[in-house]
């Protein structure tokens, strides 16, 4: 019953209210972020698009624009990241995970745009109509098409179905192709369809055409840059997206003219997952008339490789040919593979990972795919892969020697598969092997006795030679220990490093110098620590006395914070004895947790602590829950500082100003003196705040008081009715009780005044305050970021977007007519240009006359630079200047330039425009 009542109360609320748009509007403007006046932001005074959607603000955005509020769009527009300054008020990020394939290179997508389309969940069909509509200038008109480009560019069906459907935008055929080619497939989707590309034969045709072009890009590309397996991966997939979209989403027909390459996937099959390698075999076979051709000349024994743009066939090529013409392709139906059914599990797994011989399935997948993967690069390392592996045939293994030549390239891609890979012993590639080479038992990781035979083959080899190969030992111990193999870093210690029959004194000794260089240092688990530990250094007396207090300082150098608590309980005498040795302050490098392990152990390190004292490393680099962590850590009697770091210092100011205050966190001048302007506005707050609390306890007395006396009252007039002959004594009563209630009314009216004159006199005294601590600091210095006025006014104006100070400003230039102020008022219009703060601007501007005077062509370049078009054109218009404004910068910002030429604005002259375009 209960819960029914608040679901009712709750659809009450939405019902009435919140769906009610005035008194929702009404809510939002007074809507804050943060719990006190340093560090709160009101949404109406937000004026960054960027702010709002890296914050998550969508319903304060969706507002602001059916609004048409005010709003400065830098950062949130265009996919150009690196555009954007950065601003005190709305700061941009160059981190960005989402990427866009383009058919050579990966994009990196700006996750804050407007048109972002993992935020179209938020930003719907009506957001984009009142977006075009109410920004007109940044969106329309001259910006049309370059609004279009972004919208394509992000994918973003649904704005471009609002610009297309609701502002009359022409579409066009280039921007059909122009999406198909960066995989926009949900804006080329719609472009087909209401171009009605189907029934245009040249077209589909054409479209056809862009994927084989596409096909040899990526070929040509591909295998002339060296790849990762991630970016392969990716290359792969937008092929098959390409077929697919084809095929599957616009269902075009198949063209009459042949593939003209054949091999027109670039991939170790090997190393793609199961998924991509079925829909991959899916298109070959939906194609198969693209390629009979090819499938013809394979079968009769006759395929030639050919080069791309030449004719001309190398030997390399001619042995390639007889290999590939040994195979034979039989092409399934397409049924035969859509029934083969996989589990999810499977589906994620890489080729490699899976056993051929025990799946058939996926080796017919392999097999069918095998002679459609890039002939020049990726064939002969699949053929090879199949055959070592699963039939243990070798005879095509020199081939990757002498890989077949393109057009492209004029050396041959070194050899990517090697035996070891395979656990096939070969000494000669164990020298070549580097020491972060992760290949040895590449593909057969899980097959123990394969890998134990080759182990034990290379330990007879290694002691039948006349002397130690240090070399070999050296990188195979740091292979198994960089791979944790306990088994195998522990038999090559008993067979070789510990065997003093192999190792003479001179060749242990260098041994030892390797362990403490790196074998210690590479160490990923507690257990292989405790091998190295316990079977070399331990049993080795001299060498346990050189480097039992060295070990830990290793294990420090090389952050191996996973040892550190063990490496404490369990050598105890070791760790004690190290400490001293330690250097954090000047050895740069080491990672938080070797920090976090000290001041979790402070009493460990306090004889020390000038040496393992976080706050005097150099350009220390900290997370904001790091930084806590570190000064909740911090001994008593020790002092910390901000790192120079505006949000670490919001935190000491908002959780510990007693350490401000006490010196316990140390500021430079500038900070202290915004510490200080806080603690004065807050204690002008408090105190109004107090006042009020007053006033409202006068005033319910006051409601009391009378509230008695009526009782009184009530009570008397029944005793009337009741008692006739007390009639004139309750009178009495009645007129004593009224007296007195005017008494005591009269009494809290003059309790209210008094509280009035205190609360004025308590403004007039904290403003004054102000005006002297203001007037005390160098305001001259405005321009200068580490001035202290500079700060106050950054975060308090600019971030947070108050008034007052501004307000306050203005007050003192005016009572003094001192021209610092003056210069002052000038340097802040300066960042508020930077930030577009329009409606600060019109503020300052609104109470000066002189305020033409605060713009210059500087400023005025600044608006144009930053892109903020509504602002430029306002204080072109509100000033009216004599002089064309001559605008010397661009930066790559299409859209001032464009609505401003487009405009033909009568107050810029942008004819230099043109000598920094290259800038």
């Amino acid at each position: 019953m209960q819960n029914s009542i608040v679901i009712n109360k709750d659809n009450l609320f939405y019902n009435k209210i919140w769906k009610n748009v005035v008194i929702r509007n009404k809510i939002i403007k007074f809507l804050s972020i943060g719990n006190n006046r340093f560090g709160i932001i009101r949404f109406e005074k937000v004026i960054s698009v960027l702010f709002l959607i890296k914050n998550g603000h969508f319903q304060q955005l969706r507002n602001k624009v059916k609004n048409s509020d005010y709003l400065v769009f830098n950062g949130s527009i265009g996919n150009n990241i690196n555009e954007w300054s950065y601003s005190v008020y709305s700061s941009n990020s160059n981190s960005n995970n989402n990427k866009k394939s383009h058919s050579k290179t990966m994009v990196p997508l700006n996750k804050n745009c407007l048109f972002n389309k993992d935020i179209t969940t938020h930003l719907d069909l009506n957001f984009y109509m009142d977006l075009f509509k109410n920004y007109s200038n940044y969106f329309l008109n001259s910006k049309i098409q370059a609004t279009e480009n972004v919208i394509i560019e992000f994918d973003n069906v649904i704005a471009l179905k609002v610009l297309h459907e609701n502002f009359n935008h022409q579409l066009q055929i280039d921007t059909f192709f122009k999406s198909f080619s960066i995989g926009s497939y949900e804006c080329a989707l719609y472009l087909f369809n209401q171009l009605k590309l189907i029934k245009s034969n040249s077209s589909i045709i054409k479209i056809w055409n862009l994927l084989y072009q596409d096909i040899e890009n990526s070929i040509d590309s591909t295998s002339t840059s060296s790849m990762t397996v991630l970016d392969s991966e990716n290359e792969h997939l937008r092929i098959n997206e390409n077929f697919n979209f084809l095929l599957n989403k616009l269902k075009l027909p198949l063209p009459n003219n042949q593939l003209p390459i054949p091999y027109i996937f670039n991939i170790k099959i090997y190393q793609s997952k199961l998924s991509s390698i079925l829909e991959s075999v899916k298109i070959i076979i939906k194609i198969k008339s693209l390629l009979n051709k090819f499938i013809k000349s394979i079968n009769n024994k006759s395929y030639k490789l050919k080069n791309t743009t030449t004719t001309t066939t190398t030997n390399n090529n001619s042995t390639f040919d007889n290999i590939i013409n040994n195979y034979e392709i039989n092409l399934p139906e397409l049924n035969d593979i859509e029934n083969m059914k996989f589990s999810n599990e499977d589906l994620l797994k890489n080729i490699m990972d899976i056993d051929l011989n025990q799946n058939e399935k996926v080796l017919k997948l392999y097999n069918i795919l095998l002679p459609f993967t890039n002939h020049f690069h990726c064939y002969l390392e699949n053929l090879n892969y199949y055959n070592i592996k699963y039939k243990n045939e070798y005879q095509y293994y020199s081939t990757l020697l002498i890989q077949p030549q393109s057009s492209t390239t004029t050396t041959s891609t070194p050899k990517l598969i090697n035996l070891k890979m395979f656990g096939h012993y070969q000494f000669n590639e164990l020298l070549e092997m580097g020491n972060n080479d992760d290949s040895l038992f590449k593909f057969c990781k899980n097959d123990t006795i394969i890998q134990l035979n080759y182990i034990n083959t290379l330990i007879i080899d290694l002691k039948s030679q006349n002397q130690p190969n240090l070399l070999i030992i050296e990188k195979i111990m740091s292979h198994f220990i960089n791979e944790n193999n306990l088994e195998f870093t522990r038999l090559i210690i008993n067979q070789l490093i510990n065997n003093n029959q192999y190792l003479n004194i001179i060749n242990r000794e260098i041994i030892r110098l390797r362990l403490k260089r790196i074998f210690i240092s590479m160490v990923k688990s507690i257990e292989m620590f405790d091998l190295l530990y316990k079977e070399i250094i331990i049993v080795d007396k001299e060498l346990n006395q050189q480097l039992s207090d060295s070990i830990f300082k290793i294990l420090i150098n090389n952050n191996k914070s996973i040892v550190f608590e063990h490496f404490k309980r369990n050598y105890a005498l070791e760790y004690y004895s190290s400490i001293n040795k330690l250097d954090l302050v000047n050895n740069g490098g080491v990672g938080y947790e070797v920090y976090k392990f000290v001041y979790d152990n402070i009493d460990d390190f306090i004889s020390i602590y000038s040496m393992v004292n976080v706050w005097d490393v150099p350009n220390l680099n900290l997370t904001i829950d790091q930084f806590i962590y570190l000064v909740q850590h911090t001994p008593k009697n020790k002092t910390y500082h901000c790192c120079n770091n505006h949000l670490f210092f919001s935190y000491v100011v908002l959780n510990l100003p007693n350490d401000i205050q006490t010196g316990k966190c140390q500021l430079d001048t500038s900070d202290k003196d915004l510490f200080n302007y806080f603690n004065i506005i807050n204690n002008n707050n408090n105190n109004i705040n107090c006042n009020c609390f007053n006033n409202n306890n006068n005033n319910n007395n006051n409601n009391n008081n009378n509230n008695n006396n009526n009782n009184n009252n009530n009570n008397n007039n029944n005793n009337n009715n009741n008692n006739n002959n007390n009639n004139n004594n309750n009178n009495n009563n009645n007129n004593n009780n009224n007296n007195n209630n005017n008494n005591n009314n009269n009494n809290n009216n003059n309790n209210n005044n008094n509280n009035n004159n205190n609360n004025n006199n308590n403004n007039n005294n904290n403003k004054n305050i102000l005006i002297e601590f203001i007037d005390k600091l160098n305001v001259q210095h405005y321009i200068l970021r580490n001035s202290s006025i500079y700060k106050i006014i950054q975060y308090d104006c600019l971030r947070y977007g108050n008034m007052e100070l501004i307000d306050l400003i203005i007050t003192l230039y005016k009572r003094f007519e001192n021209p610092k102020y003056w210069e002052l008022l000038r340097g802040i219009v300066s960042s508020i240009c930077e930030i577009g703060q329009l409606p600060l601007f019109n503020y300052i501007v609104s109470n000066l006359k002189e305020g033409s005077f605060l713009m210059d062509d500087e400023k005025y370049n600044t608006l144009f630079k930053m892109g903020y078009i509504e602002f430029l054109e306002y204080a072109l218009n509100l000033f009216k200047p004599i002089h064309k404004i001559v605008i010397h910068y661009y930066y790559n910002n299409n859209l001032s330039l464009n609505h401003f030429k487009y405009s033909k604005n009568k107050y810029l002259d942008l004819s230099n425009i043109k000598l920094n375009k290259k800038k």
